[in-house]
């Protein structure tokens, strides 16, 4: 494999990612756009059913958007050991990458149990 063959894995990698990411906060702003707008007015029963597909959802579409970020710091890696005189800077840093990784980890599982934790809160208002 060529390094530009394996630059356009890399960004087909990313680009992925992207997207999974791009569906799960579809998900996300339409559940919490739900929420907002008929969760107080929605059975026990259809609350449940509409939060367990939503959590199915989100979990699958965040972990595809960390599989394919992954994939495309691992493959930029690669680049970086297999072509260090590249033509094709990455600026890549492994440190860096990782914690933006577990940012974005963070920021998808807080973004799932902030929503549900919105359900909750329009589902049993609090009484002052």
């Amino acid at each position: 494999m060529t390094e530009y063959e394996l630059g356009e894995v890399i960004s087909n990698a990313a680009s992925n990612g992207m997207t999974a990411f791009t569906v799960w906060l579809s998900i996300a702003s339409g559940y919490l756009l739900l929420a907002y707008s008929a969760g107080s007015n929605l059975t026990t029963i259809q609350a449940s059913i509409i939060s367990v597909l939503y959590v199915v959802c989100s979990a699958i579409f965040s972990a595809l958007t960390m599989i394919f970020c992954f994939r495309a710091s691992l493959l930029a890696g690669m680049k970086s050991t297999l072509f260090p005189d590249s033509v094709i800077p990455l600026g890549y840093s492994q440190s860096i990458t990782d914690a933006v990784l577990m940012g974005l980890a963070m920021i998808l599982l807080g973004g799932i149990l902030a929503s549900l934790y919105f359900m909750w809160t329009i589902r049993n208002p609090k009484v002052e």
